[in-house]
């Protein structure tokens, strides 16, 4: 497996962050010039191909890919002819920034170094998948960013900040967690643990999400307090309970409309579980930075925002550099 173990000297800035539509089985380069970007993205593509002078590696739909500095990547997106495709990804800017790529099956070595490694160190994985639940509250994360970076407001680029700062934390977290599975062969995830009672409360909202659903009856399937449910939910995720049930709403109204769904939105939001429309519209473009309509025009192919690095062919320059007074 491939990882790297990063270390931030200085504080993010995010460079850009967009959803775009890209026509299939063309051929890109993303910057050639990445001094100190560190990119996040994610795609709806069948396969996609990353390819930089030493290697390649494919990323699939439920694949999220980390970029690192200072390397070029052509990519190469494979799906059926007239398929709508989009790519949505996050890039921060980091001064100082301290990089060591790894690529290693020696699970003893990955822990050693994990145990070996200074307290600010972050381990991040070239390509990470994801359970749904993850997958989930990670994109819902970069769409929020995206609604942000576009406000273009100090208040708002501190919220950017702190939902990368989330992202980066969560891969850390995913790949210390497989590390720790594949060494003992098992997550600790006891029965009886916070640690267990937040994975079983996630995978039961998941299950029931779509229709009626109370704190009531999430504590009772874990046999365990309301009370105590809410604190270690919060406390393991950083999110309430009802907060977290919104967001995998969400996710489902907006995998519907992915799916090319173009019933009304009250029937589809009705379906997910939200049942007062204006309620969901709103929650919707919090998560997304957009009303459920204009995110069916964007997955129809038009893309989101403003300039994004995908749309000149070939990029021999650097664009940021290029961009300075």
């Amino acid at each position: 497996m491939t990882f790297y173990a990063v270390r931030f000297g200085g504080s993010p800035r995010i460079r850009y962050a967009c959803t775009a539509a890209i026509a299939p089985g063309t051929r890109h380069n993303i910057i050639d010039h990445r001094k100190n970007i560190l990119e996040i993205s994610f795609h709806t593509c069948e396969e996609v191909r990353f390819s930089t002078q030493e290697e390649s590696f494919v990323t699939g739909p439920v694949d999220i890919a980390i970029l690192m500095p200072d390397e070029r990547y052509d990519v190469t997106l494979h799906a059926a002819p007239g398929t709508a495709v989009t790519m949505t990804s996050v890039a921060a800017e980091i001064d100082g920034l301290e990089l060591s790529g790894y690529h290693t099956d020696d699970i003893g070595q990955i822990q050693g170094l994990l145990d070996a490694a200074p307290p600010d160190t972050v381990f991040l994985p070239r390509i990470w998948s994801p359970e749904e639940i993850e997958f989930q509250e990670l994109t819902a994360l970069m769409h929020t960013i995206i609604n942000n970076f576009a406000a273009g407001t100090t208040s708002r680029h501190l919220l950017c900040i702190s939902d990368w700062y989330r992202i980066c934390a969560m891969l850390d977290s995913a790949f210390r967690r497989e590390i720790a599975r594949l060494v003992q062969e098992d997550v600790p995830a006891d029965e009886g643990s916070a640690y267990y009672y937040v994975r079983k409360a996630k995978k039961y909202i998941c299950a029931n999400c779509s229709g009626r659903l109370t704190l009531a009856d999430i504590a009772e399937n874990l046999g365990i307090s309301t009370g105590y449910l809410c604190a270690v939910f919060k406390r393991g995720t950083g999110q309430t309970v009802v907060d977290y049930t919104n967001m995998i709403r969400m996710q489902n109204i907006r995998a519907r409309i992915c799916e090319g769904d173009d019933r009304r939105f009250s029937i589809i939001c009705a379906e997910a579980g939200m049942h007062d429309i204006r309620y969901a519209q709103r929650l919707f473009k919090k998560y997304f930075g957009v009303s459920m309509q204009r995110y069916r025009q964007i997955e129809n192919g038009i893309s989101l925002y403003h300039k994004n690095p995908w749309t000149e062919a070939e990029v021999d320059h650097d664009l940021f550099k290029d961009e300075e007074p």
